[in-house]
């Protein structure tokens, strides 16, 4: 019971942090930019969603389609204000710090506004749950899980059959091509920094249904967004829902066998060990 009750709950913890991951990751591939606000990207999601849920009564999950917009446009003034802005001028230490003070600005916004204290959003159905052999399901956890598996799909789509998702690819790959063919590379880099924070911001609405919630939990959710992109090898969809999956499996268990104080601990050895002997992500061939 104990195995499948893991399983359960790593496999659908699990698919929140491979969205995370590949927004995480999409940024990185596309601008060369490990972005540290990502985490309180999903973090700041998670307290509008809870502002929504208590001055007007919208489920998170149905908040979706409001909060994701306003992080959209938040994305946008942030990219035009700072990122475009300050890109060229910095190398890429610089353009890391810049978004580290983003970060902890919004963390210091979140404090001013809501305290330190840990707040949740009470949904009636985090508290339900069905049976599934020996093993509960809980409902807000599944249905968190099924928003981040659909997103995941439909990003995954729209990168393969969308000539902007085809732009998005090619600016990845090779920027000075994409722009000799015509391609305006800035308004993919603006794009694919929107996306990224699209995905954090479902990420946060998913997790919020289930998770408790303080303004410093930004770089928790950026370290193990930044571990599922390295496992998964950067840039693969794939590679990160299976990275996502083995981090959520491995917290899982550790915290049952080990208890929590010991998950960070293992899941940052895993990621030793696979920077060691797979550099390229655990889904890298061996021919590579």
């Amino acid at each position: 019971m104990v195995v499948l009750q893991g399983l359960i709950n790593g496999v659908l913890m699990g698919t929140n942090y491979a969205l995370m991951g590949i927004g995480f990751s999409l940024v990185f591939g596309v601008l060369g930019i490990v972005n540290f606000a990502h985490g309180t990207f999903v973090v700041l999601t998670m307290y509008l969603t809870l502002v929504l849920f208590n001055s007007a009564g919208l489920d998170p999950l149905v908040g979706t389609v409001v909060v994701t917009p306003m992080m959209v446009v938040f994305s946008v003034i942030v990219y035009w204000g700072l990122i475009g802005r300050f890109r060229m001028r910095m190398n890429e230490t610089g353009m890391m710090l810049l978004t580290l003070g983003v970060s902890l600005l919004l963390e210091s916004v979140l404090v001013f506004m809501f305290g330190t204290d840990i707040v949740s959003v009470k949904v009636r159905y985090d508290t339900t749950a069905f049976n599934l052999g020996p093993a509960r399901v809980n409902v807000a956890r599944l249905l968190g899980g099924v928003l981040s598996v659909v997103t995941i799909a439909a990003l995954s789509l729209f990168l393969r059959t969308t000539t902007f998702g085809k732009m998005i690819r090619a600016s990845a790959n090779d920027s000075v091509g994409a722009l000799l063919v015509g391609i305006d590379v800035e308004r993919v880099y603006l794009g694919a920094f929107a996306i990224s924070v699209a995905t954090a911001a479902i990420a946060g609405s998913a997790l919020s249904t289930f998770s408790v919630m303080t303004p410093y939990d930004g770089m928790h959710f950026m370290l193990y967004g930044f571990i599922v992109a390295v496992l998964g090898t950067l840039g693969s969809i794939p590679g990160a829902l299976v990275a996502g999956l083995t981090v959520g499996l491995l917290e899982t268990f550790t915290t049952v066998w080990l208890g929590a104080r010991w998950t960070d601990a293992v899941t940052f050895s895993l990621l030793i060990a696979v920077l060691i002997y797979r550099p390229g992500g655990l889904l890298q061939s061996r021919a590579a």
